[in-house]
């Protein structure tokens, strides 16, 4: 694990070695030229900004010493939010917010400026928001905790935080592991979505990566991994030497003496409700909560800010144009729509699930009574024989009696054999499907067609967005339950 760490440390700070230039000098003949440069790549050159002539031209870098002073950088900043709930729980949304660091980059601001409050999300977006930071070599990229409706950057949004390069928090804005809940019912149930949403358990599966964009940036990794591992008790310790530092609680030395402990245990109680009954389970997790002070006094942030201005000035660019991206809020109205769809696909397939099942009870039972209880089939001859030929008028003929169960067709048939003792006849027994039991095949039928339908229709909204899908519904299960209901129908044409 340690060395999985060290590599991915390793690159991240080879990457960042190649920090913004603005001032290019050409290794041999010491032409000199302003601008910027992009990620843009045109076979095995960048492409880069000249200021003097007002193009891009693609250059070659290895033939080139390059200054990051910010002479031929443009006067403005560009900011990009990450406070929408959707943020880092929607692939679309993430994606979007990628793609607008990447193409902000390519623009030549002084600075790109994400402004976060966010509850956290999904790892893997996550990760890729994370990436584009990190990869964002071009130009610098500056975290502001602003506060908010969440009241700062927990779990997830704490990640993308420490992959920029500076982090300023705004004086009433924390950073944590667990976000309050803001607005919701109490239920246990919903509790328990709300944490598993945006503070799975799962996010402590990229502890590595989270300590390597630490290390990079120089913060305490301890902290850092607590923000997504809840397993994780945090105490601040003191060497012999009189050194202060935070670290996992399990990884304390005998000779470090315990200050505080900055963790706090919070328990819930989820109540699951199942085939089988009602459960409840109380869940104890390791909650971090850090405030702005203390953020700034352990290493996890750099500067508490009363505001953006403020930063602004900090960062030695309070005259530059702010242009604001509002790109973001589209991605946010699309996954809405398709989350609307998803909600509405969801219940459709539970109605039509419940009704299959109950059709299959009935198709069952109604199975089970012809097979112990069979119809019985009457047939009679006339005038002394057998004549299939027989047209009504005094030769034989075969007549069939159905559709009654076998008790009530003896007492029938003897009364009509009384009224006619010249005719003979016979009765047969018979395993047959009732026409009710047809309407029972037709029905299930019809309604396994709607399911199969709208589980497609569930996979293909799911594809485009998997965050619009439930935390209780993933695609392989979405995939299983498609084959299940399709192997149903299946059996269901041969056996009728």
């Amino acid at each position: 694990m340690s060395r999985q760490i060290a590599i991915i440390a390793l690159i991240i700070a080879f990457c960042v070695a190649l920090c913004p230039a603005d001032t290019f000098k050409h290794r041999q003949s010491g032409e000199e030229f302003y601008g910027f440069l992009t990620q843009k790549r045109n076979r095995d050159k960048t492409l880069v900004y000249m200021e003097k002539n007002k193009a891009f031209k693609p250059l070659s870098l290895a033939e080139y010493e390059v200054t990051r002073d910010e002479k031929g950088r443009r006067n403005s900043i560009i900011v990009i939010p990450i406070t929408y709930e959707e943020a880092i729980v929607s692939r679309s949304v993430a994606q979007t917010i990628a793609r607008m660091i990447v193409d902000a980059s390519n623009k030549g601001p002084r600075y790109i400026i994400l402004e976060i409050d966010s509850p956290g999300g999904r790892g893997e977006y996550m990760k890729m928001i994370s990436a584009a930071i990190s990869g964002t070599t071009n130009c610098p990229v500056i975290a502001y905790i602003s506060g908010g409706p969440y009241g700062g950057a927990y779990s997830a949004a704490a990640t993308i935080a420490l992959a920029c390069e500076k982090i300023y928090i705004a004086g009433d804005a924390v950073m944590g592991s667990v976000a309050p809940i803001l607005g919701r019912s109490p239920a246990a149930e919903n509790v328990a979505e709300y944490y598993e949403l945006f503070n799975s358990d799962n996010l402590a599966g990229y502890g590595s990566y989270v300590v390597a964009l630490a290390a990079n940036r120089q913060r305490p990794a301890a902290l850092a991994m607590a923000m997504l591992d809840k397993s994780m008790e945090i105490i601040e310790v003191e060497d012999p030497d009189g050194n202060r530092k935070f670290i996992n609680k399990t990884d304390r030395k005998p000779q470090e003496a315990i200050l505080r402990t900055i963790s706090r245990t919070e328990a819930h109680t989820v109540t699951e409700t199942t085939d089988s009954g009602t459960t409840t389970q109380d869940i104890v997790k390791m909650v971090l909560t850090i405030g702005a002070d203390e953020a700034v006094g352990a290493g996890l942030v750099d500067k508490v800010v009363g505001s953006r201005d403020e930063l602004l000035a900090d960062l030695g660019a309070a005259d530059a144009g702010i242009t604001y991206v509002r790109t973001i809020q589209s991605a946010v109205k699309k996954y809405a729509a398709v989350k609307q769809n998803v909600i509405k696909s969801v219940a459709q397939i539970e109605f039509l699930q419940q009704r299959v099942d109950e059709l299959k009870a009935q198709l069952n039972l109604a199975d089970e009574q012809i097979r112990t209880n069979p119809m019985t089939r009457e047939r009679r001859s006339y005038d002394g024989g057998y004549d299939p030929s027989y047209n009504g008028y005094g030769r034989g003929t075969e007549r069939f009696y159905s559709g009654s169960r076998s008790r009530n067709l003896r007492g029938s048939r003897s009364s009509i054999n009384r009224r006619n003792s010249s005719r003979g006849s016979e009765s047969v027994m018979a395993f047959e499907p009732s026409a009710a039991m047809f309407q029972l095949v037709e029905e299930l039928a019809y309604t396994l067609n709607n399911l199969i339908g709208e589980y497609r229709r569930l996979i293909g909204l799911a594809r485009r967005d998997p965050g619009a899908l439930p935390t209780s519904l993933t695609m392989d299960g979405l995939q299983r339950r498609l084959a299940g209901a399709a192997a149903l129908q299946r059996n269901l044409m041969m056996r009728f």
